[in-house]
């Protein structure tokens, strides 16, 4: 993350809550559905897109580390960086 972004954040909740949110989506989404599209909408109200190459599964500019990790409430998919939300438009 730039210097500075996680003490803005901290500072700003609803920013916070939409970064947050959109590292999550509704319903369990395994492997095999993330890699069969090319966005997948998160629940903080926007798309993240999807990529497939010979270096691996990208998220946005994230690369998908380790996949299906199934928990009580989902399924988690560990990437490589923090996912920052688009800045809306004025």
């Amino acid at each position: 993350l730039p210097d500075g972004t996680i003490e803005a954040l901290l500072d700003d909740i609803d920013a916070l809550t939409a970064v947050l949110l959109y590292h999550v989506t509704a319903g369990n989404l395994p492997a095999t559905d993330v890699v069969a599209t090319d966005q997948i909408t998160m629940l903080q109200g926007t798309a993240v897109d999807v990529s497939v190459s010979n270096d691996g599964v990208f998220v946005n500019s994230a690369l998908v580390l380790a996949t299906d990790q199934f928990a009580s409430n989902g399924v988690i998919h560990v990437i490589n960086e923090v996912l920052l939300p688009p800045q809306p438009t004025q």
